[in-house]
C-alpha cells in the first residue's frame, strides 16, 4: 500500500509539472505574439505609404476657392456620415444630405456652418455656382479615398480603380483620421478579432454610445495564441461591414 500510495504520489507530481509547463509555455507564446504586435505597430509608426498622396483637413475641406475634384451624391453621404454630420430628417437613424441649386451654393459636396440656424452642421449637395466659404465649406474628393462596407479590404478597394491600394501604413491612416476631424484625431491600433485589416471607421449602432463611434482604427487581427495573423489567400481575414468601413486610398 505505502509503494502503491508512492507512485501515485509521483504521477500526480508529474502531471502538475507537466501543467505547469504547458501554462508557461502557453505565457510564452502570448508574451511572444504581444511582442509582434508591438513591433509591428512600431515599424508602422515609422512607415508612410509612398504610393499614397498626403491626406490633409486643408485639402479635404476647402474655405475658399472651388474643389479640383467634386464628390458624388454617394461620396458625399459617404462623408457626411464619416464626420457625424447630423440628419436632414429627424426619424433617420443614418445620416441624409439635402440637395441644393441656390445659385450661391458651390458644386458639390459642402457643409453648412452656423451657429444659430437650424440647418448648421448639415451636409448638401449642390449644383450651385459660388465658391466655398467659410460658412459654406466645401468637401472636396480627396485623391482616391473611399469608404467600403463589404468585401474583403484589398479587393474591395481593388474594386475602386486600378490605381486603388488598401492602406498599408499607420501613418497614412493617422493622416486620415486627423483630416476627418475623427474621435482622438489618430488612428487607434485594433486587434479585435472582427476588425477588418488595414485602415478603417467605426460606426456605433447606439447613437447614445459616443466612445467609439467614428473612431478610424488600424486592424491588425493577429491571433494572440500562435502570435501570427490570421489571413486569407488575399492575404485580409475579415471583411468590411457597415460598421466597420474600410478606407481605401490611392
Amino acid at each position: 500500500m505505502l509503494f502503491l500510495f508512492s507512485e501515485l504520489t509521483a504521477a500526480s507530481e508529474e502531471t502538475c509539472l507537466l501543467q505547469t509547463g504547458t501554462q508557461k509555455a502557453f505565457k510564452r507564446s502570448e508574451k511572444s505574439a504581444a511582442m509582434t504586435v508591438a513591433a509591428d505597430v512600431s515599424s508602422l509608426n515609422q512607415t508612410v505609404d509612398q504610393q499614397a498622396s498626403p491626406i490633409t483637413r486643408q485639402t479635404l475641406f476647402l474655405t475658399g476657392g472651388t474643389c479640383d475634384q467634386v464628390n458624388t451624391y454617394d461620396e458625399c453621404v459617404n462623408f457626411a456620415a464619416a464626420i457625424g454630420a447630423p440628419s436632414l430628417r429627424r426619424r433617420r437613424k443614418s445620416p441624409s444630405i439635402g440637395t441644393s441649386r441656390r445659385r450661391k451654393s458651390p458644386t458639390g459636396c459642402y457643409q453648412y456652418l452656423k451657429t444659430s440656424a437650424k440647418n448648421d452642421r448639415k451636409v448638401y449637395y449642390a449644383s450651385g455656382q459660388g465658391k466655398c466659404t467659410s460658412r459654406r465649406t466645401c468637401i472636396c474628393k480627396p485623391n482616391g479615398l473611399t469608404f467600403h462596407s463589404s468585401g474583403y479590404s484589398l479587393t474591395a478597394c481593388r474594386r475602386s480603380g486600378s490605381s486603388l491600394i488598401h492602406m498599408t501604413s499607420l501613418a497614412s491612416c493617422n493622416a486620415i483620421a486627423k483630416a476627418l476631424g475623427a474621435p482622438g484625431l489618430k488612428a487607434f491600433v485594433s486587434t479585435n478579432r472582427r476588425a477588418p485589416s488595414g485602415c478603417f471607421q467605426y460606426y456605433s449602432k447606439n447613437r447614445k454610445n459616443t466612445k467609439n463611434n467614428l473612431k478610424v482604427y488600424y486592424g491588425m487581427n493577429p491571433d494572440k495564441r500562435l502570435g501570427t495573423f490570421k489571413q486569407d489567400e488575399n492575404g485580409y481575414s475579415v471583411r468590411c461591414t457597415p460598421r466597420r468601413k474600410c478606407l481605401c486610398h490611392a
